[in-house]
């Protein structure tokens, strides 16, 4: 067979059976002309249809999966053997490992590996291709143009001249791609009986403890509408529930924004199942790199942005008031994802970064009012509430009191040294 250009010919076969990607499996399937396999004892029974490729076809694929997600990075200068830098640049074996993925049975992946990236023969490295530039660049451009150009009108569109370029338009297509999470197992459900912590930083227990045992679910609920303050999933004044999946996580989130030291905090239970797109998670069911067709290979782009897109969603934000204008992309998707997609979901989780950094945060699109409700219900709630069931309830006897100690760690910083060049006219290009 003709080889790929840099790539050598594997004088080995691969049982098909050891490969897992379906996709891959699929386009392997009709060229399996082998009795034996080199990775493995099987061999031929008599009867037996061929049921190994050759090596060869396996690298083919995976070559033009990999020079679809990388490049030849062209010209490299070394020194002493090594590149002089090696921003950018990726090892032959992280790319094959990479676009390899879980595509062939753990038992037998080493090998195969091997194989493939001995056979590389005109290079070391690869640079990244520029494929994920309307997720990744995008994320960066839909903040710029939230912060300074537009973040009202994001839905719909205009039979203007040039309205396609403008920035509404540009958002609305940023976040149109968003729903593909939705669709993802990302989306996940919180069984009912599940507990949420929430609660308040103080500084006087005693005086703020009479308030909560009259109203619990009132006073540790979501703030009223006034006195909603911006917040990473919504603008100031629009009131969301944030809560955390155990309390210790959720006193150090709300002990990091407060100069208090004393917290007072409700366990509310939900009372039917809860709809979140939890970004904690890991996509288990990843397209494949190995289907070429233009909406297999965007899935697969998407997916592999969605670690990324955690990332910045979540990224810590000074409360210095830069919030006011740097939360707000984050909180224009929140309000996307609430209202526009068909799967209705009640929130987002994302993974917090305190004490030993195993929490969760949770933000459900709930404000205050008749979904939470004090177990038993209040006089108060009865009255302003009747006939309607929530969907948190908070008993009396998960209202807890604690404690907050920080720590400071000082870390020196060594000064640096003054730059010594020995022969300082001379300067290599």
């Amino acid at each position: 067979m003709d080889y790929p250009e840099g790539f050598s010919g594997i004088d080995a076969t691969l049982c098909v059976n050891h490969v897992t990607d379906d996709a891959l499996r699929e386009r392997l399937q009709p060229d399996a002309d082998a009795f034996e396999c080199s990775y493995c004892p099987r061999r031929a029974v008599e009867a037996e249809a061929p049921f190994a490729v050759p090596m060869n076809l396996v690298g083919e694929y995976v070559w033009e999966a990999a020079s679809w997600v990388y490049s030849d990075p062209g010209y490299i200068e070394y020194y002493d053997g090594e590149p002089w830098s090696t921003e950018g640049l990726t090892e032959n074996s992280e790319v094959i490992y990479d676009i390899m993925g879980d595509s062939v049975d753990e038992a037998v992946m080493d090998n195969v590996a091997l194989a493939l990236i001995d056979a590389i023969n005109d290079r070391e490295y690869w640079a990244y291709n520029d494929h994920d530039y309307r997720f990744s660049l995008s994320w960066e451009a839909f903040q710029e143009t939230v912060k300074t150009q537009s973040r009202f009108v994001f839905i719909g569109s205009s039979a203007r001249v040039g309205y396609e370029e403008e920035p509404p338009a540009r958002i609305a297509k940023f976040l149109k791609a968003l729903l593909a999470y939705v669709e993802s197992d990302l989306l996940r459900s919180l069984p009912e009986g599940t507990k949420l912590y929430r609660g308040r930083m103080v500084d006087d227990l005693d005086k703020c403890r009479g308030d909560i045992e009259a109203e619990p679910s009132t006073q540790l609920g979501p703030a009223p509408s006034a006195k909603a303050e911006a917040g990473r999933l919504n603008a100031k004044g629009i009131s969301l529930f944030y809560a955390a999946d155990d309390v210790d996580t959720a006193v150090g989130e709300i002990a990091l924004h407060s100069p208090y030291d004393k917290a007072i905090m409700g366990g509310f239970v939900t009372q039917r199942p809860i709809q979140i797109l939890d970004f904690t998670r890991r996509l288990t069911t990843l397209p494949s790199i190995f289907a070429t067709d233009e909406e297999s290979r965007d899935r697969w782009l998407f997916a592999r942005f969605a670690e990324r897109f955690a990332k910045r969603i979540t990224a810590p934000v000074l409360l210095d008031g830069r919030q006011l204008v740097d939360y707000t992309p984050t909180q224009v998707v929140a309000e996307y994802l609430r209202y526009v997609p068909v799967t209705r979901i009640d929130g987002i989780a994302w993974p917090s970064h305190v004490g030993a950094g195993a929490g969760k945060n949770v933000a459900l699109f709930l404000g205050p009012g008749p979904d939470f409700r004090t177990d038993p219900p209040t006089e108060a709630e009865m009255k302003r509430r009747p006939g309607k069931e929530p969907t948190l309830t908070l008993s009396r006897d998960d209202v807890t009191e604690h404690r907050v100690t920080r720590r400071v760690k000082v870390i020196h910083l060594e000064k640096p040294e003054p730059w010594e060049d020995d022969d300082p006219m001379h300067m290599d290009f």
